[in-house]
This record gives structure tokens, C-alpha cells and sequence, in this order.
């Protein structure tokens, strides 16, 4: 009666039914990032992320979209094209599956490569592009 002929609680060969789902080609879980989308994109268009988004992105990432400049390296790193201001749906789930994140922590994680003096000399030139 030892128990190791005890069968241990909850670990039954059922360890799918807990695994995030990944999407195959992004590697990221989808839903996951579109729930972050859902919380920064306008109420009046929910297929993009405004100005007031992106401050909201600042906060939950706990620095100044105003006035930090990592959250124009974050969108450019994303691939955000044209405005900085601005995001739409796609861009961000793109975003997201280029730079590996699906969770708020993950994106924060990010922050400290997201420096300007660890751009390489042609990359600080297409930022320094995207940004005017």
C-alpha cells in the first residue's frame, strides 16, 4: 500500500487539454493576440488602433507612448508601415507573429531591445524614415 502504486491526481495522459494553441504558421496563439488587439483598438472602428491605443499600449507596457521613443521602435518592429500613429488589425497580428508575442508580458519582455543605440546602421535608417 505505498504510494507509488498510487496513481498521482490529475496526471492522466489528458496534457493537450491544457497546451496554449499555437497557430502552425505564426507560432503565436492567435486568439491571444487578438484579445490584446481587442483592448487598444476604437470603439468606433474596431479594425484599428488609434493615437489613444497606442497610449494605452504605453501604459500596459508601463512607459510614456508620449514621450518614450521605444513605443515608435515597437511599432516600426512590427511592421507598421506608414503611420505611427496608427494601427490597423492586420499589422498588429502580423506584428505580433514577427516578434514572437501573445501576451502583454512577452511584449514586455521586448522593451529593453527596443533601444535605438542597438539598431543596426541600416535599420536606424529605415526607423529614422519611419518616424519622419
Amino acid at each position: 500500500m505505498g504510494s507509488s502504486s498510487r496513481k498521482r491526481k490529475g496526471t492522466s495522459g489528458n496534457k493537450k487539454m491544457f497546451k496554449k494553441k499555437k497557430n502552425n504558421l505564426s507560432g503565436i496563439d492567435d486568439s491571444n493576440a487578438k484579445k490584446m488587439f481587442d483592448e487598444l483598438c476604437d470603439a468606433e472602428d474596431p479594425t484599428t488602433i488609434p493615437l489613444e491605443g497606442i497610449c494605452t499600449l504605453g501604459e500596459k507596457l508601463g512607459i510614456d507612448a508620449l514621450e518614450d521613443i521605444r513605443i515608435l521602435v515597437l511599432l516600426w518592429k512590427m511592421g507598421c508601415p506608414e503611420k505611427p500613429g496608427q494601427m490597423s488589425e492586420n499589422e498588429w497580428m502580423q506584428g505580433c507573429a514577427r516578434l514572437q508575442v501573445d501576451s502583454w508580458k512577452q511584449m514586455k519582455d521586448l522593451l529593453p531591445t527596443l533601444d535605438t543605440g542597438f539598431l543596426e546602421q541600416t535599420e536606424f535608417k529605415d526607423f529614422d524614415k519611419f518616424c519622419f
